[in-house]
């Protein structure tokens, strides 16, 4: 009897804590020249540019240079929420296979159903260097409802 109670309480917990079908929107394969007032993020800058509506209680993310391989067709995330860390993980995907090169991309995505209150906010992304730090921050959406947060890479496709 106990194995049973097991299995039933385990995937409704996966319900709880996951959110998944996120509607993704991301351009082109970004390019940064001198002269271009467009990419005002410096490329060796990965950003996240957040939002929050208490009202809605959603909370709207920018993540900007994000990489991606460059041949890319969609962009899939995948949060979950345990009390007071949100992890979003970002991955790729790709119709005929991955190219050879990657890009920097900017992502807007939206949160729902987060309470205002202090969180733990960590981006779990597909290129990140092990000798970059991992876009991971502490916010109370309810004192600061937005702001940047930017990590400097060291790494191709962030830096040439």
């Amino acid at each position: 009897m106990k194995k049973n109670i097991f299995f039933l309480i385990i995937p409704a917990l996966a319900l709880m804590v996951s959110c998944n079908d996120i509607k993704v929107k991301f351009g082109e394969c970004k390019t940064f020249t001198r002269s271009s007032s467009a990419d005002t993020t410096d490329p060796e800058y990965d950003c996240i540019r957040y939002s929050y509506d208490a009202a809605t209680e959603v909370l709207k993310i920018t993540h900007i240079n994000t990489a991606f391989n460059c041949c890319i067709t969609d962009v899939k995330i995948d949060i979950s929420k345990d009390d007071s860390i949100i992890s979003i993980s970002e991955s790729e995907k790709m119709a005929n296979g991955p190219c050879d090169c990657s890009c920097l991309y900017d992502l807007d995505y939206s949160i729902e159903s987060v309470k205002k209150g202090t969180y733990t906010i960590k981006v779990i992304e597909p290129y990140l260097s092990g000798n970059d730090e991992a876009l991971e921050f502490e916010v109370d959406l309810g004192k600061l409802p937005e702001g940047t947060i930017c990590k400097k890479r060291s790494m191709y496709p962030w830096v040439l």
